[in-house]
Parts: C-alpha cells; structure tokens; sequence
C-alpha cells in the first residue's frame, strides 16, 4: 500500500474522473485491503457532489511526506563547487 493512516496525499491517476487528480487529502483508515477513508474539504465536496463516501483506491494516492535522508540528487548531480567572481 502506497499510504498509511494519518498520511497526507493526493490524488493522481484517476481516469474514469480526471477531475479528482490533485484533490489534496488526509488519509483516515483503511476500509478495504486497497481502499482508504479520507477527509478534506475538497474531497467531501465530491464525494456529496457523486453522493458517494470518500473512500479512495490506494492506487489512486501519492503521499506527501518529508524525507528523513539525504537528498538523493547529490548523488546523481554531485556536490556543487564554489564559485568564485
């Protein structure tokens, strides 16, 4: 599973209902083995706007989170060099 509970998200790849990419989201609980609920003023607008709960495939989620490791692009990048004027 891409999320877990207590993440935030958004939401990407969603063919059938294009207009539900991007949504930002919290990431409540799982309600299936690859569907999450969730909340977020956006997200409950559509989900009443299709008369539907906000449960959401885990497919269709991207989590935002801060990264506790070094940031990989030095790696492929290398470190910068001073430069002098």
């Amino acid at each position: 599973m891409n999320c877990k509970p207590g993440d935030l998200a958004v939401t990407v790849n969603c063919r059938s209902h294009p207009e539900l990419n991007g949504i930002p989201l919290t990431v409540v609980r799982a309600v299936s083995v690859d569907a999450w609920l969730c909340s977020g003023y956006e997200i409950e607008r559509v989900s009443a706007q299709y008369d539907c709960p906000p449960h959401i495939l885990d497919r269709y989620l991207r989590p935002i989170r801060g990264s506790d490791g070094a940031d990989e692009t030095l790696q492929w990048a290398g470190k910068p060099e001073p430069v002098s004027a």
